[in-house]
Protein backbone atom coordinates (compact mmCIF):
# COMPACT_ATOMS: atom_id res chain seq x y z
CA UNK A 1 0.00 0.00 0.00
CA UNK A 2 1.22 3.28 -1.05
CA UNK A 3 0.59 6.64 0.35
CA UNK A 4 0.78 9.86 -0.36
CA UNK A 5 1.27 13.19 1.31
CA UNK A 6 -0.05 16.58 0.26
CA UNK A 7 2.75 18.29 2.17
CA UNK A 8 5.46 16.47 0.81
CA UNK A 9 4.91 17.79 -2.96
CA UNK A 10 5.56 21.55 -3.26
CA UNK A 11 2.54 22.62 -5.38
CA UNK A 12 4.84 26.16 -5.96
CA UNK A 13 8.48 27.35 -5.90
CA UNK A 14 10.05 28.87 -2.91
CA UNK A 15 10.09 32.13 -5.06
CA UNK A 16 6.36 32.05 -6.13
CA UNK A 17 5.75 32.18 -1.92
CA UNK A 18 8.42 35.36 -1.84
CA UNK A 19 6.21 37.09 -4.04
CA UNK A 20 2.96 35.83 -2.62
CA UNK A 21 4.22 37.38 0.31
CA UNK A 22 5.61 40.74 -0.65
CA UNK A 23 1.97 41.06 -2.58
CA UNK A 24 0.41 41.16 0.49
CA UNK A 25 2.66 42.82 2.49
CA UNK A 26 2.37 45.79 -0.06
CA UNK A 27 -1.75 45.64 0.03
CA UNK A 28 -1.80 45.73 3.76
CA UNK A 29 0.64 48.51 3.98
CA UNK A 30 -2.09 49.96 1.66
CA UNK A 31 -4.67 49.42 3.68
CA UNK A 32 -3.34 50.56 6.61
CA UNK A 33 -2.61 53.88 4.79
CA UNK A 34 -6.01 54.01 3.66
CA UNK A 35 -7.54 53.23 7.13
CA UNK A 36 -5.27 56.27 8.96
CA UNK A 37 -6.14 58.67 5.96
CA UNK A 38 -9.92 57.63 6.48
CA UNK A 39 -9.58 58.62 10.28
CA UNK A 40 -7.49 61.70 9.39
CA UNK A 41 -10.71 62.73 7.16
CA UNK A 42 -13.72 61.21 10.13
CA UNK A 43 -11.91 63.07 12.54
CA UNK A 44 -13.47 65.07 15.03
CA UNK A 45 -12.09 68.46 15.91
CA UNK A 46 -13.04 69.31 19.43
CA UNK A 47 -14.11 72.30 20.98
CA UNK A 48 -12.72 73.06 24.68
CA UNK A 49 -14.31 76.49 25.30
CA UNK A 50 -14.45 77.52 28.84
CA UNK A 51 -18.20 77.92 30.26
CA UNK A 52 -16.52 80.70 32.73
CA UNK A 53 -18.59 83.68 30.54
CA UNK A 54 -21.27 84.82 32.73
CA UNK A 55 -24.54 84.62 30.71
CA UNK A 56 -26.52 87.95 29.81
CA UNK A 57 -28.53 86.48 27.66
CA UNK A 58 -31.57 84.02 28.26
CA UNK A 59 -33.45 82.20 24.77
CA UNK A 60 -36.75 82.94 24.00
CA UNK A 61 -36.86 80.64 21.52
CA UNK A 62 -36.11 76.79 21.51
CA UNK A 63 -32.60 75.40 21.64
CA UNK A 64 -32.45 73.44 18.09
CA UNK A 65 -34.01 76.98 16.41
CA UNK A 66 -31.38 78.81 18.24
CA UNK A 67 -28.65 76.54 16.83
CA UNK A 68 -30.32 77.49 13.40
CA UNK A 69 -30.20 81.26 13.94
CA UNK A 70 -26.47 81.33 15.32
CA UNK A 71 -25.40 79.35 12.33
CA UNK A 72 -27.48 81.40 9.80
CA UNK A 73 -25.90 84.37 11.78
CA UNK A 74 -22.81 82.75 10.61
CA UNK A 75 -23.50 82.39 6.74
CA UNK A 76 -24.24 85.75 6.45
CA UNK A 77 -22.03 87.43 8.50
CA UNK A 78 -18.09 84.98 8.49
CA UNK A 79 -19.31 82.76 5.60
CA UNK A 80 -20.85 82.28 2.17
CA UNK A 81 -24.29 82.09 1.17
CA UNK A 82 -23.85 79.24 -1.57
CA UNK A 83 -22.13 77.01 1.34
CA UNK A 84 -23.35 75.93 4.31
CA UNK A 85 -22.40 73.08 7.16
CA UNK A 86 -24.89 70.62 8.23
CA UNK A 87 -25.98 70.53 11.71
CA UNK A 88 -26.77 68.17 14.71
CA UNK A 89 -27.74 68.62 17.39
CA UNK A 90 -26.32 65.79 20.33
CA UNK A 91 -28.46 65.84 23.31
CA UNK A 92 -25.92 63.14 25.04
CA UNK A 93 -23.37 65.11 27.09
CA UNK A 94 -20.13 64.58 25.73
CA UNK A 95 -17.34 64.47 28.43
CA UNK A 96 -14.60 66.85 27.27
CA UNK A 97 -16.13 69.03 23.68
CA UNK A 98 -19.25 71.29 23.23
CA UNK A 99 -18.97 70.74 19.74
CA UNK A 100 -16.94 69.61 17.16
CA UNK A 101 -16.38 69.22 13.42
CA UNK A 102 -16.58 66.18 11.19
CA UNK A 103 -14.88 67.09 8.51
CA UNK A 104 -15.84 64.22 5.98
CA UNK A 105 -19.22 65.17 6.28
CA UNK A 106 -19.25 68.88 6.10
CA UNK A 107 -20.93 68.74 9.49
CA UNK A 108 -20.84 70.82 12.85
CA UNK A 109 -22.07 68.43 15.81
CA UNK A 110 -23.41 70.90 18.82
CA UNK A 111 -23.13 69.19 22.35
CA UNK A 112 -26.22 71.32 23.47
CA UNK A 113 -26.37 69.89 27.53
CA UNK A 114 -22.66 71.00 27.83
CA UNK A 115 -23.67 74.42 27.49
CA UNK A 116 -24.38 76.49 30.18
CA UNK A 117 -25.16 79.97 28.94
CA UNK A 118 -26.00 81.13 25.28
CA UNK A 119 -23.19 82.81 25.17
CA UNK A 120 -21.05 79.55 25.48
CA UNK A 121 -23.35 78.18 22.90
CA UNK A 122 -22.69 81.54 20.39
CA UNK A 123 -19.02 80.96 20.78
CA UNK A 124 -19.10 77.28 19.91
CA UNK A 125 -21.24 77.48 16.64
CA UNK A 126 -18.80 80.43 15.67
CA UNK A 127 -15.80 78.28 16.46
CA UNK A 128 -17.17 74.73 14.80
CA UNK A 129 -18.25 77.29 11.81
CA UNK A 130 -14.59 78.79 11.29
CA UNK A 131 -13.68 75.27 10.63
CA UNK A 132 -16.20 74.67 8.03
CA UNK A 133 -15.29 77.32 6.42
CA UNK A 134 -10.86 76.90 6.86
CA UNK A 135 -10.90 72.90 6.30
CA UNK A 136 -12.56 71.73 3.31
CA UNK A 137 -9.95 69.41 1.53
CA UNK A 138 -8.49 66.18 2.51
CA UNK A 139 -5.32 68.82 2.11
CA UNK A 140 -6.68 71.06 4.49
CA UNK A 141 -7.34 67.74 6.97
CA UNK A 142 -4.10 66.50 6.57
CA UNK A 143 -2.54 69.79 7.12
CA UNK A 144 -4.22 70.13 10.62
CA UNK A 145 -3.77 66.95 11.37
CA UNK A 146 -0.48 67.43 10.45
CA UNK A 147 -0.19 70.76 12.70
CA UNK A 148 -1.96 69.05 15.45
CA UNK A 149 1.15 66.58 16.10
CA UNK A 150 3.11 69.67 15.59
CA UNK A 151 1.70 72.13 17.91
CA UNK A 152 -1.27 70.48 20.14
CA UNK A 153 -4.83 71.38 20.29
CA UNK A 154 -4.54 74.71 22.15
CA UNK A 155 -1.42 76.43 19.78
CA UNK A 156 -2.56 74.89 16.68
CA UNK A 157 -2.85 77.26 14.05
CA UNK A 158 -6.53 76.44 12.75
CA UNK A 159 -7.79 76.49 16.67
CA UNK A 160 -6.35 79.83 17.21
CA UNK A 161 -7.83 81.19 14.41
CA UNK A 162 -11.29 79.41 15.18
CA UNK A 163 -10.73 81.07 18.58
CA UNK A 164 -9.88 84.43 17.76
CA UNK A 165 -12.80 84.53 15.21
CA UNK A 166 -15.63 83.15 17.52
CA UNK A 167 -14.27 85.60 20.54
CA UNK A 168 -14.04 88.63 17.77
CA UNK A 169 -18.01 87.82 16.82
CA UNK A 170 -19.60 86.08 19.39
CA UNK A 171 -21.30 89.22 21.04
CA UNK A 172 -21.90 91.08 17.89
CA UNK A 173 -24.01 87.92 17.05
CA UNK A 174 -25.78 87.63 20.45
CA UNK A 175 -26.52 91.30 20.12
CA UNK A 176 -28.50 90.93 16.50
CA UNK A 177 -30.27 87.75 17.43
CA UNK A 178 -31.75 89.72 20.62
CA UNK A 179 -32.09 92.56 17.98
CA UNK A 180 -34.41 89.57 16.27
CA UNK A 181 -36.42 88.87 19.32
CA UNK A 182 -34.60 85.68 19.55
CA UNK A 183 -32.70 86.50 23.25
CA UNK A 184 -33.55 88.62 26.24
CA UNK A 185 -30.42 90.76 27.32
CA UNK A 186 -30.30 90.28 31.25
CA UNK A 187 -27.60 92.44 32.19
CA UNK A 188 -26.94 91.58 35.96
CA UNK A 189 -27.50 93.15 38.87
CA UNK A 190 -23.98 95.66 40.01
Amino acid sequence: MQFCSILSVPLFSSEFYIVIFIVLSILLGGLVFVLRSNKLQQSTLPTNIPDKIDSTFKSKISQPKLVNAIVEWCIHHIGDKQNQPNIQISYHPHRKKYGCYLIDKKLIRIYIKNHKSVETLALTIIHEFVHFIEIKTDKESQNYARLQQDFGYQTNPYERSANRIADQYYQQCLMDLSAKGYLINELPLT
